[in-house]
């Protein structure tokens, strides 16, 4: 599951809407339902690397957004297993990201 924690109590807010694919397969993906949940079929095992798209996140803060990261996980042939690694079972938080307003700079030829 994916999860955000925005606060000092660290209560899990689900990361809905971000977009989780397979590295070796980018035609294999999943999006996070309402609760952070995903779930594939049939992917490479032992292990297999995923691109995390938090900005693909319907419900980022106001004025933020969701990282985009990398992750390697563990799977299973034949099982369905929650995400391991080290055969421990995490849960994914991602950090979100203040939104900046860029302003294109223009030069008047001068220094």
């Amino acid at each position: 599951m994916l999860f955000d924690c925005l606060n000092k109590l660290c209560i899990k807010i689900p990361v809905v809407g971000a977009t989780i694919r397979l590295d070796a397969l980018p035609e294999v993906f999943a999006v996070t339902d309402e609760d952070g949940f995903f779930r594939w079929e049939n992917v490479p095992a032992p292990l297999f690397a995923v691109h995390i798209d938090g900005g693909t996140a319907t419900n980022a803060p106001a004025r933020f957004s969701y990282a985009t990261v990398g992750k390697t996980f563990e799977s299973v042939p034949g099982q369905e297993i929650q995400l391991t690694q080290n055969r421990e079972v995490f849960d994914i938080f991602l950090p979100t990201i203040r939104d900046v307003r860029y302003s294109e700079l223009v030069s008047d030829g001068g220094y």
